[in-house]
């Protein structure tokens, strides 16, 4: 196993890649129906038992940017939210969407 921070999981149509450095494990890809993510599953993510489309939604939706994908026939394209914003939680984590560029120019420690 690689001691990288990002595994990547490749498919036949998309390949997924998870960034633990980011991760929080608020849960959202898990809690997904079907079986593309399966906790205790080796591996965990699997691309190809749902759609390009289906891979798309759920990574989309994963709160700390952990989760992306790449459409190999460039269908579907992973895009940055349309506008910055931050969400606070209390007593948790601040969820933020905003472009690269903008975290590039903006880099936080932990």
């Amino acid at each position: 196993m690689s001691n990288s921070p990002i595994t990547r999981y490749p498919g036949q149509g998309v390949d997924v890649t998870w960034d633990k450095r980011l991760c929080i494990h608020v849960g959202e890809c898990g809690g997904a129906q079907g079986d593309l993510f399966v906790a205790g599953r080796e591996p965990w993510c699997e691309p190809d038992v749902t759609t390009a489309a289906e891979v798309a939604e759920v990574c989309e939706r994963c709160p700390s940017g952990a989760l992306a994908y790449q459409v190999k026939d460039g269908s579907i394209a992973e895009k940055p939210a349309p506008r910055n914003t931050v969400h606070v939680t209390c007593h948790g984590p601040l969820f933020v969407r905003a472009a690269r560029e903008w975290w590039l120019r903006h880099p936080w420690t932990c």
